[in-house]
């Protein structure tokens, strides 16, 4: 594809609390298909690399975002995407 699919909203998922007071930091891994309408497969949804306390809310945040179609020419084209999200604690 030309141009890759854009999320419409910034993708950031809420730092739970109990994850922040356990001291869990790291970075969880996702990857999904997003369709020729810019529609995320719920089904596709899969962690590559895990952060077990973080998980689950990185996938609630994909299976709700909306997002530019990626484009090959003028065609509207789904693709499989792969995002990192990272959790940090700060000092």
């Amino acid at each position: 594809y030309d141009k890759p699919p854009v999320p419409k909203k910034t993708l950031r998922p809420k730092y739970p609390d109990f994850c922040k007071q356990a001291g869990i930091e790291g970075t969880v891994i996702v990857s999904f298909w997003v369709d020729e309408k810019g529609i995320v497969d719920p089904a596709s949804v899969e962690i590559l690399q895990s952060v077990p306390c973080l998980d689950q809310h990185v996938i609630n945040i994909i299976k709700k975002s909306k997002w530019r179609p990626a484009r090959q020419g003028r065609q509207k084209v789904g693709v499989p995407l792969s995002m990192p999200f990272n959790f940090k604690l700060r000092d």
